[in-house]
């Protein structure tokens, strides 16, 4: 599962990782050190009006496009790689609503004697990551609501210590494919799903327990214990 995770850099350096034009101003949302669901962070998705990412706010936890009543049901937050392009809530948002969520880290919890103690996972080299999603429009009565999913896989050898799912962080050369509405090779796609981060460009570290009110907001809540 993954239920939290950070964003506090300015929006143009996810939009500078995602080869997006670096001369556009980009307007900065306010740093969020712990993310939560049904906020509504940064989302990268394939542009409806040009050929490219673009960067948007998308609320948090999937409402599919036919649903009768967003305010009823389900809005599963992670969709398990293995599903994603079988399950009825997923399976068209794969086919052509894939986004990636950029990350700075992400949070995982693990019982310590009487307590869960947190903890964050980031990469070694200072770098964000990008996490595999999906997204969805439900259009009915009032205004479109656009949202996402998180899509976990099995974990690698560092996250297995803690959990028994992580999220599908996609590299580099996946992200323009991924992103593409129009990438012929879905099986290509989901097999990359199945294929957890190397650990060895991870690191993780004991975090306050600041986290667990998504009310905090800062800095505190990825300082090392």
């Amino acid at each position: 599962m993954c239920g939290r995770f950070d964003q506090h850099h300015p929006t143009s350096f996810y939009a500078e990782r995602l080869g997006m034009p670096t001369d556009r101003q980009y307007g900065d949302l306010a740093a969020r050190y712990n993310v939560a669901p049904s906020e509504a962070p940064l989302v990268a998705r394939w542009s409806e009006y040009g050929g490219g990412p673009e960067l948007v706010t998308l609320y948090w936890g999937l409402i599919p496009h036919w649903s009768r009543d967003p305010g009823k049901g389900p809005k599963p937050i992670n969709a398990r790689a293995e599903s994603v392009n079988t399950k009825p809530m997923f399976r068209d948002s794969f086919r052509r609503r894939r986004c990636l969520v950029p990350a700075d880290g992400f949070f995982e919890w693990r019982k310590e004697g009487t307590i869960k103690q947190p903890y964050y996972f980031r990469f070694r080299n200072g770098e964000p990551m990008f996490f595999a999603g999906l997204w969805d429009r439900w259009s009915g009565e009032g205004p479109p609501r656009d949202t996402f999913t998180i899509i976990v896989t099995e974990p690698n050898e560092l996250a297995a210590r803690y959990h028994d799912r992580m999220p599908a962080v996609l590299k580099m050369e996946w992200h323009r494919r991924w992103l593409n509405p129009d990438t012929p090779n879905l099986a290509e796609l989901h097999q990359i799903l199945l294929e957890p981060y190397p650990a060895s460009e991870m690191e993780v570290v004991r975090v306050s327990r600041a986290v667990n009110d998504p009310k905090n907001k800062g800095r505190e809540t990825i300082q090392p214990e």
